[in-house]
């Protein structure tokens, strides 16, 4: 089996890795916090390739594991998120009351955009449908 080597992370994010990892070492879900924080510091709000390698090299665990854990929960992204968010509730109370066309038409209104990510927000359930703009 192959090891695993450092990636090529700035000294500062390496640093700011090895202060997380080392606050929460044998503390029951320690990787989670560790990739909530480093998610939280990237600019883009996501866990980059080279910082996952970084954290299964450090905290000796195996990268699928690291990976497995940052693709089974919906709060960690692997790819940039845009400066706004769009939030289109798609439960069944909203979807009865039209929340998939509002979505067809955001989407064609905002096509041109890049910055634009489209969610779904866990449970609202007071207004349909239910928009939400900005950082979530």
């Amino acid at each position: 089996m192959p090891t695993l080597t450092p990636s090529r992370l700035p000294t500062e994010e390496q640093a700011f890795i090895d202060k997380e990892i080392g606050s929460r070492t044998g503390r029951p879900g320690s990787l989670l916090g560790v990739l909530v924080a480093v998610q939280e510091r990237n600019p883009h709000k996501y866990l980059p390739a080279d910082t996952l390698r970084y954290i299964a090299y450090k905290t000796e665990t195996p990268l699928s594991q690291i990976y497995g854990v940052a693709t089974f929960q919906a709060l960690f992204n692997l790819q940039p998120q845009g400066d706004n968010t769009v939030c289109i509730c798609r439960g069944t109370a909203f979807h009865t009351r039209g929340s998939g066309n509002l979505l067809q038409s955001a989407k064609k209104l905002l096509i041109f955009y890049s910055f634009v990510y489209f969610a779904s927000p866990s449970s609202y359930q007071k207004t349909a449908p239910l928009v939400i703009v900005g950082r979530a």
